[in-house]
């Protein structure tokens, strides 16, 4: 993680300079297509500017942030391999503490296949267990793409159908856990020029009833969708880059250029 010497944030600047050394400055600009606030860092002896992403430490507090692509994320995430989760209404990484059915360590990961400080037992997947199983559990076909995201956490997806079929989605309820499954999704991972590259994965994935879906317009702006709207013949070919919890359930797709 990187350490920054000067952050302020504001939820709603457009402009603000965040200052690490004589060689770098940090600032918001507004996107003129999307209307988001994108955070880049610009180089004081050249002035290049580039989009800003991954972690940093604010030095008045000792709080950690994320962005991605230059925007501020919040929610589960997935970064060396580990979960983390980021307060959905500040973006602070959360530590030592239980979210949804999961426990966040000292470090913000979330613990798998261990004990919880107050005695919980968690399962292979980081989820309180019900009797012996995962209070949250997916079949095994949607444990793969949560892997693969692990290895590879900026893939893009694709949502609309294997092989040139139809996708298939429906609402499941499993052990009180109730979540939507999109039958006919890739995953791909990135090339070097930042494009869709080597296959990782194909099957079913599975999104959280309140999850975010960013789908881009015609005109190039973001429309957030929830996924019940997936039932729309509109929506049922998308692509983004995908946050799952430790449990492999998407939570939040974002839309990628």
């Amino acid at each position: 993680m990187k350490r920054f010497f000067s952050i302020a944030l504001a939820a709603a600047a457009l402009s603000v300079t965040m200052s690490m050394t004589a060689l770098a400055s940090y600032q918001f600009k507004s996107d003129e297509t999307t209307g988001r606030d994108i955070f880049y860092e610009v180089q004081e002896e050249t002035g290049e500017e580039s989009v800003y992403s991954g972690w940093y430490e604010m030095p008045d507090s000792g709080e950690y942030l994320y962005f991605v692509d230059g925007v501020m994320k919040t929610g589960w995430i997935t970064d060396g391999g580990k979960f983390y989760y980021l307060d959905p209404k500040t973006g602070y990484l959360l530590k030592n503490q239980q979210v949804q059915s999961f426990y966040l360590g000292e470090d913000g990961a979330a613990l798998i296949d261990t004990t919880a400080p107050d005695g919980t037992e968690l399962a292979y997947n980081g989820s309180i267990k019900r009797g012996n199983r995962p209070a949250e559990e997916l079949n095994e076909k949607t444990f793969g793409i949560t892997e693969a995201l692990k290895e590879c956490p900026d893939s893009i997806a694709y949502f609309g159908g294997l092989d040139g079929g139809k996708p298939s989605f429906m609402k499941e309820n499993v052990n009180g856990f109730t979540f939507y499954t999109f039958k006919g999704v890739t995953l791909y991972g990135k090339d070097t020029n930042g494009k869709s590259g080597a296959k990782l994965f194909e099957g079913d994935a599975c999104f959280r009833t309140n999850a975010k879906i960013e789908i881009r317009q015609k005109d190039g702006s973001i429309q957030i969708i929830r996924p019940a709207a997936l039932q729309k013949a509109e929506y049922q070919n998308f692509s983004g880059r995908v946050f799952t919890d430790p449990a492999g359930c998407i939570e939040y797709v974002k839309a990628v250029d």
